[in-house]
């Protein structure tokens, strides 16, 4: 072979190269945003939370960490502050947002809270969204606790931080997790969040409302339910969210520290436990309540207080985990001294996969084998099949 046909060869390899290469980038990239698509899922659901969907027996509760997954990067308030300015210049990603912010909040109160934001922003398992929301909300409290603060310029700097992070959360209507989310919210009982934001009601294109609201004017979670499938139109459970800890839209409702805890605790269980003596939820974005000031007790209260010939009708509650923190959800509630026992036959924790952008794969094929796939819509609205 001639210099110059062995010249033509070798690069007609590398175009061939790079256009396979360019390819398969294409077709990940466009499976992983196309909600129809088919992706890989390590883990699959069990039969028990498919059958779950199917008898429409479901009740989704969807924590921060779903919110994570629906909302890719964030959206911007006009800033009033030049520190806020500056966290919003200096950020395109939640994880460059939280690495600013923490680094604006540390520079000013660090001492108290600095080796915690370090451990969270330096976790060889990636940023965790969820807990660094969670502990930006409590280095907002620990400011508050300084003498003499909240200073008026740092009244309007929190405010404002609470609105960038929860009011204007933006999420991906055409991403495969919310199109799962909306398949599954269609035959789910009831729409729950501890979530203080709008981005489920969003999603699920619900309105949002409370605990209190519902028991004021039915009396009880299932009585909400009964008297909405008995309307014989789309009813009020199957048309609101209901935000358990309060909304960002009503900032007195936020249940966020011991005080506000003790305070709605009769409320919360008063809520809950006809719920999950009927229905089997599914927990998204959250690791379940094991150790959480209203959760706990409600769990503590299905194990404890129910008769014990009845343990075999309660229904089974699954938590979504990753493959790496499922070991440690499990410990937290199989460990438990009043209600691990229980836990171990009535609490499954379900691994969706290895990193947090398989929940959207892992919810589609709940969904799908549960009967439910995408309509031929543009729409994103999901049918179950016949």
């Amino acid at each position: 072979m001639s210099v110059t046909g062995f010249a033509l060869t070798f690069a007609a390899g590398l175009v061939a190269g790079w256009l396979i290469k360019t390819f398969l980038v294409w077709r990940q990239q466009h499976f992983q945003q196309c909600p129809g698509s088919a992706l890989p899922v390590p883990f699959p659901p069990p039969e028990d939370l498919v059958q779950a969907v199917k008898d429409e027996q479901l009740v989704l509760l969807a924590g921060t960490g779903l919110v994570a997954n629906l909302c890719p990067k964030p959206v911007w308030l006009p800033a009033h502050t030049r520190e806020l300015a500056d966290v919003q210049n200096a950020s395109r990603s939640w994880e460059g947002l939280y690495q600013a912010l923490f680094g604006t909040i540390k520079r000013q109160y660090g001492p108290d809270f600095s080796a915690e934001i370090d451990k969270l922003l330096m976790d060889p398992a990636g940023f965790d969204y969820a807990a660094a929301q969670a502990l930006l909300l409590k280095g907002m409290q620990v400011i508050k606790g300084f003498p003499g603060h909240p200073t008026a310029d740092e009244q309007v700097f929190l405010g404002e931080l609470t609105l960038v992070l929860l009011q204007q959360l933006q999420p991906d209507l055409d991403s495969m997790t919310a199109h799962a989310i909306r398949a599954l919210g269609k035959v789910a009982k009831l729409a729950l969040t501890t979530n203080y934001d709008g981005v489920l009601s969003t999603v699920l294109g619900r309105t949002m409302t409370s605990p209190a609201a519902v028991l004021q004017r039915w009396g009880s979670a299932v009585d909400y339910v009964r008297a909405g499938e008995a309307s014989g139109t789309v009813a009020r459970h199957k048309k609101e969210l209901i935000q358990l800890h309060g909304s960002v839209y009503d900032k007195g409702s936020i249940v966020l520290l011991d005080p506000e805890y003790t305070a709605t605790q009769t409320d919360f269980q008063k809520f809950m436990l006809p719920v999950v003596g009927k229905y089997s939820l599914l927990i998204v974005g959250s690791r379940g309540g094991a150790h959480d000031a209203h959760f706990t007790p409600m769990w503590q209260h299905v194990a404890t207080n129910w008769r014990r010939d009845d343990l075999s009708s309660h229904p089974v509650h699954n938590v979504l985990a990753l493959e790496r923190e499922s070991s440690a959800i499990r410990r937290e509630f199989y460990s438990d001294s009043v209600f691990g026992e229980w836990a171990k036959e009535h609490i499954k924790v379900v691994e969706y996969g290895t990193q947090h952008a398989q929940l959207g794969p892992f919810l589609h094929q709940l969904a799908a084998q549960a009967g439910l796939e995408p309509s031929n819509s543009s729409k994103l609205t999901w049918q179950r099949l016949q």
